[in-house]
């Protein structure tokens, strides 16, 4: 008797989750049938508590199906296996067993229909008896396990298993993951999906064009694991460098929490997720965790506390994904000199920059044509051309506020030049001459 191909789900994390099981289960075998239809592979999806059976149309998308299935949460395993409708129909088939890969195996049975006659001991010595002879048979160092299951209306050999992701299907609240698409963010990202999250992206940027990085390693972890999301894409205001250089970057991070924060409670997610690494950064420290946290309610979950960079960095090479993040530029970063112990005041004081930060509204802050050479630029020899030194408080407000005359080239100074650059950028947008260079 010849058995019917097919694709055994094995889920034993849902075990866990007690009254949840039945609601993970059916929501796994939908998620099976939606990827097969977008992936245009055929295939049949068929339920019975504990386990999940997919039928492959042809035996040619028998190893097509397998690999859409391993990259589904919420499967542990998947077992390659024929479904016969009878124990003697299973014994025949056996009794063939030059139609199984030739490997070496080691037989296991297991009676879920306890109404069967025989025991599983019984089952296996007889099985064992029959294939003596015609398959190498051992007790330890096997290639795969022979797996009998003993249902109450299904027979099945099991003779090949692979791992898949394990975890959970969708199944709990909404979290905002604060992106960038780089090792760190991409890597919680998974790990948060694993468990059963609903996520959705929040990506800072100072050009709305930098958002191409992060959307690229987006559409690979949608292709590669089925991890979809809107991403809600912010902009930085470019009053953050009127901050002081030593605190800017903390700044920055503790911009990211409230505003995070306040997408969150608009899009009703119930947490905040960083890929942070605690001690990897200054404003990774415990002290400076427990200043950007201050008057956050949201949990802020963490995923990567305790890996190291070593850690994360393999993570990412094993799921595929190292060729995406390696090419994500450090769009975040506004300052290379850092105050890694700031005084309670300075934070103190910090936070009133942040809150002006949080209420930044380009709209508000229209150019006007007011020369700058009075309060800290100096006309050059060359007719025109006007140096503008960021570091005198004076100029980067008239800088942040397009005050400036056209017609004149622009040079910005800071110490870091990272400032500099930008905002010249941005004054070219808006019609100005202007360069950044390092002061």
């Amino acid at each position: 008797m010849k058995g019917k191909r097919v694709i055994v789900v094995f889920h034993e994390d849902f075990i866990t989750k007690g009254h949840l099981f039945s609601k993970l289960e059916k929501k796994l075998a939908k998620d099976i049938e939606e990827r097969l239809e977008k992936e245009r592979v055929k295939g049949k999806v068929e339920r019975e508590r504990g386990r999940i059976f997919v039928f492959p149309e042809s035996l040619e998308d028998l190893e097509k199906v397998g690999g859409i299935l391993k990259r589904i949460f919420g499967i542990k395993k998947i077992g390659y296996a024929y479904l016969f409708d009878s124990y003697e129909d299973l014994l025949s088939f056996l009794d063939e067993g030059s139609k199984l890969p030739p490997k070496k195996y080691k037989v296991e049975v297991s009676r879920a229909n306890k109404k069967f006659p025989k025991t599983s001991p019984e089952i296996t010595k007889e099985v064992v008896d029959l294939l003596k002879g015609k398959l190498n048979l051992v007790i330890k160092g096997w290639d795969e396990i022979l797996r009998i299951e003993i249902r109450k209306d299904k027979f099945l050999l099991i003779y090949g298993e692979e791992q898949g992701l394990g975890g959970f299907p969708v199944f709990e609240d909404k979290a905002l993951v604060l992106f960038s698409g780089g090792f760190d963010s991409t890597l919680a990202s998974f790990l948060a999906r694993r468990q059963g999250l609903n996520l959705e992206f929040l990506l800072f940027v100072f050009r709305e064009e930098d958002s191409i990085y992060a959307k690229s390693v987006l559409k690979k972890l949608e292709e590669l694991y089925f991890i979809r999301g809107k991403l809600i894409v912010e902009k930085i205001p470019p009053l953050i460098f009127s901050i002081k250089e030593s605190l800017r970057q903390l700044a920055l991070k503790r911009f990211f929490y409230k505003k995070g924060e306040e997408i969150a409670f608009k899009r009703n997610a119930k947490a905040l997720i960083t890929g942070e690494v605690v001690g990897q950064t200054h404003t990774q420290r415990l002290s400076s965790l427990l200043f950007l946290e201050k008057d956050i309610t949201l949990p802020i979950l963490r995923p990567l506390s305790f890996f190291s960079k070593e850690q994360i960095i393999s993570e990412i090479r094993k799921l595929s994904l190292y060729k995406e993040c390696s090419s994500i530029p450090e769009l975040c970063v506004v300052s290379r000199r850092v105050n890694p112990y700031p005084s309670q005041y300075a934070l103190e004081e910090l936070d009133k920059e942040v809150e002006k930060l949080l209420t930044y509204k380009l709209s508000q802050h229209k150019a006007s044509q007011e020369l700058v050479e009075k309060d800290g630029g100096k006309e050059l020899e060359k007719e025109g051309e006007v140096i503008l030194n960021l570091e005198d408080k004076e100029v980067l407000r008239k800088v942040l506020n397009y005050e400036l005359e056209k017609g004149k080239k622009y040079v910005l100074k800071c110490k870091s030049g990272i400032a500099a650059r930008f905002l010249a950028e941005e004054l070219r947008k808006k019609g100005f001459d202007a360069v950044g260079e390092k002061l």
